[in-house]
């Protein structure tokens, strides 16, 4: 409903409270270790650009119509600052965990109303990582095409 832009339709759904216990087991069990062997190659940073006003100007100018996010980082810093920021991130290979975090939504997947398990979680991340996810994304698209 609010991601088909027909939030004024939306239909009664069963409160956060009712659903909390539910998800909060859920979501509090330990991730499964992941034990699948790490292959170890070498870096190449020949596929790593630094990433260009241009580049963040064509990023942000493709996400004008996605949702804000979580966050409101994108109108308190200039590109100039943000590209640098992104540029950064790629060189150290670390990004600040407070980008990292995400908004989750439970989103009624259809039968029973009351029933928590027809419901799905979805993760909205900051519009500041899903601009820098876009120009990855691109920048290397680009990169490899070219070879």
């Amino acid at each position: 409903m609010v991601l088909e832009g027909t939030r004024e339709r939306e239909e009664t759904t069963l409160a956060l409270e009712a659903q909390e216990g539910f998800w909060r087991y859920i979501f509090s069990q330990p991730s499964r270790v992941d034990e699948r062997p790490v292959q170890k190659t070498s870096e190449d940073w020949t596929i790593v650009e630094p990433i260009t006003h241009e580049d963040l100007a064509k990023a942000i100018h493709d996400s004008e119509d996605s949702a804000l996010g979580p966050d409101g980082a994108m109108k308190l810093v200039s590109p100039q600052i943000l590209a640098s920021f992104y540029n950064m991130w790629l060189v150290l290979g670390f990004i600040p965990g407070q980008c990292l975090e995400g908004e989750t939504i439970l989103i009624h997947k259809g039968e029973d109303l009351s029933e928590p398990a027809n419901y799905r979680p979805i993760t909205m991340a900051s519009r500041m990582m899903r601009v820098f996810h876009k120009i990855v994304a691109f920048v290397l698209l680009l990169r490899f095409r070219s070879i």
